[in-house]
């Protein structure tokens, strides 16, 4: 979903409601927009299948294109794996565009990225 934004791809999705702890969308920063695909990390296995059962080859509602949605396992799997891949420069230029990765805690409330990053060690 590239035109979609974390907030409009969250609502969508329904919110966090405490399935998964990390949502991130990467962003080309040379298009000015999301890259097309997300990468979240869900607390369980079945969370994850549920995810997929219910939005694998579904159509997103404010999407343009006749585009269905791909749900599939990453290579990289779990919240330190994932975060590993993020760099403190790469955070900085994510930060002033507005499109930090995404925490949440148990019940699906939102995080504050910068110190979610800190206290994984991804930050100073």
């Amino acid at each position: 979903p590239a035109r979609y934004t974390q907030s409009m791809l969250l609502q969508e999705f329904g919110g966090a409601n405490g399935s998964f702890d990390f949502f991130y969308l990467p962003y080309n920063f040379r298009k000015s927009k999301t890259m097309g695909i997300a990468f979240v990390n869900f607390r369980s296995h079945h969370l994850a299948l549920v995810f997929q059962e219910t939005w694998h080859r579904r159509f997103l509602a404010a999407a343009s294109c006749a585009k269905h949605l791909g749900v599939a396992a990453a290579s990289i799997q779990g919240l330190d794996a994932n975060l590993m891949q993020f760099k403190p420069k790469s955070i900085e230029r994510l930060h002033s565009v507005g499109m930090l990765p995404a925490f949440f805690d148990n019940q699906g409330n939102r995080l504050d990225s910068i110190v979610e990053l800190q206290r994984h060690g991804i930050l100073p």
